[in-house]
């Protein structure tokens, strides 16, 4: 009985995180309407963190299989091949641990700081933003979405560097849809604090690069 209650309790979590994904990606693909919804920051990254469950699974998946694949490969080989075999179980937990550091970690952290930079140009230094950080970080959420979303694509070979090259793209594009509603301003008001931020800090970093 405690089997089948945690079995569908997995099964219930699984159905949410899907549930989360399609919402998520249906935002993506609308982002005029789709990224309009108003949230504090701790419920965006919440949305964040449940959205993100099963991108990370898939890269769990398809990276383990393919190390398992290059393994086979080259399990015939000279030197490389038992020391690959004999690495093979550890080679599972890096994917695991580098899924966990990536999507609940650095991804996160990312999202903080790119926030925190775009509110202070855009609020306090061009005045071009109308309301408070949580509708940076939601807006901020939001244009990280379609890279997270298929970022196990990874897997594929040529074809998942393809994918995330246009989802980069995408989420740029819908990040400024996703600020320009958030901040409730226009797409050029949103493009202007981009462009400005970008050369500001690649200025700092050229000048840091040179004191160094």
């Amino acid at each position: 009985m405690a089997i089948n209650t945690e079995a569908l309790c997995i099964v219930g979590n699984m159905a949410l995180f899907i549930k989360e994904l399609k919402a998520g990606m249906d935002a993506a693909l609308h982002p005029t309407q789709g990224t309009r919804k108003q949230m504090h920051a701790s419920e965006a990254l919440k949305m964040y963190y449940k959205f993100s469950v099963i991108p990370a699974l898939l890269f769990i998946i398809f990276g383990s299989v393919l190390l398992a694949g290059l393994s086979s490969l080259l399990v015939h080989m000279p030197v490389i091949g038992p020391l690959l075999a004999a690495l093979s179980g550890l080679a599972v937990i890096l994917v695991v641990i580098a899924a966990v550091m990536y999507f609940w970690i650095l991804i996160p952290i990312g999202i903080i700081i790119s926030a925190a930079i775009w509110q202070l140009f855009g609020k306090f230094l061009l005045k071009k933003f109308n309301k408070g950080y949580s509708a940076t970080l939601t807006a901020a959420v939001y244009g990280v979405l379609p890279s997270v979303g298929l970022l196990w694509t990874i897997a594929i070979p040529i074809l998942g560097i393809l994918i995330l090259f246009i989802t980069s793209i995408w989420g740029l594009i819908l990040g400024i849809y996703a600020l320009a509603n958030q901040q409730n301003t226009s797409k050029k008001n949103v493009l202007l604090v981009y462009i400005v931020a970008a050369v500001v800090i690649g200025v700092l970093e050229i000048l840091l690069i040179h004191l160094a």
